[in-house]
């Protein structure tokens, strides 16, 4: 798995160099105005479809080192018939506009982050590959601008949740070695570590450790997930499509 911007992905968001007071006074008032924005949001998971994929891989750029090219997001939504993905959209309520981020300067560090993304707008993606009674999570990602809302622990729900439709018995993921972050995550959901894939990752050669969940319909699997997903309702408000 490529699991990007929470969990995986560069702290994109960070304020260049400059006066560290300016700096200071960018990052105070982004965090108070990021908190005001997000806490009446919406968010909306729906199938990808091709008309996403522009927004799908502006999103990827800003998570992954080697994005993949517009034709291989149209394959596997086109050709792949074992492939599944989905979008994750922020929906603010009615009435509610975004400021427009100032084209530079010390506005643009204070106003251009989360709140530069507008209405209904791609904050993150997620796929995986059914083979058989497996589901074998291939991408997840979430807009550095959305960092610290849940919205990669939302995509795996809704990837446990899909693949239980789909019929599967088990999931699997590869995750970069140095990845903690993602590991709890998929630990907290019953994930575990079945192995090592040597120099899994092109761009650098890192290590992938292979996980593994257990049966998602086992009795224990299916307490921790309504448990964790419970807690999660309390941070976030969704609607699904899938």
């Amino acid at each position: 798995i490529r699991s990007g911007s929470t969990y995986g992905g560069s702290d994109l968001s960070a304020s260049p160099r400059g006066d560290a007071a300016e700096e200071r006074l960018g990052e105070d008032l982004t965090a108070v105005l990021t908190k005001k924005s997000t806490t009446q949001d919406t968010f909306v998971l729906a199938p990808m479809e091709v008309a996403d994929i522009d927004a799908v891989r502006a999103v990827e750029k800003k998570c992954f080192p080697s994005p993949w090219p517009r034709e291989s997001f149209r394959y596997e939504l086109e050709r792949n018939h074992m492939a599944r993905y989905f979008v994750l959209r922020r929906k603010h309520p009615e009435g509610f506009t975004p400021p427009v981020a100032p084209k530079s300067g010390i506005l643009r560090r204070i106003f251009g982050g989360p709140l530069s993304i507008g209405r209904d707008s791609i904050v993150g993606f997620a796929g995986m590959w059914m083979m058989v009674d497996e589901a074998h999570i291939t991408t997840l990602a979430v807009d550095p601008e959305c960092r610290g809302q849940g919205l990669g622990e939302l995509l795996l729900v809704a990837t446990t949740e899909l693949s239980g439709v789909e019929g599967a018995k088990m999931m699997t993921l590869e995750v970069r070695q140095s990845n903690a972050v993602a590991q709890r995550l998929y630990e907290k959901y019953g994930f575990s570590r079945h192995g090592i894939r040597r120099h899994y990752y092109s761009d650098d050669g890192e290590d992938a450790v292979v996980m593994w969940s257990e049966e998602i319909n086992s009795p224990p699997f299916q307490k921790r997930f309504r448990e964790s997903r419970a807690k999660l309702r309390k941070r976030l408000t969704w609607e699904s499509k899938l």
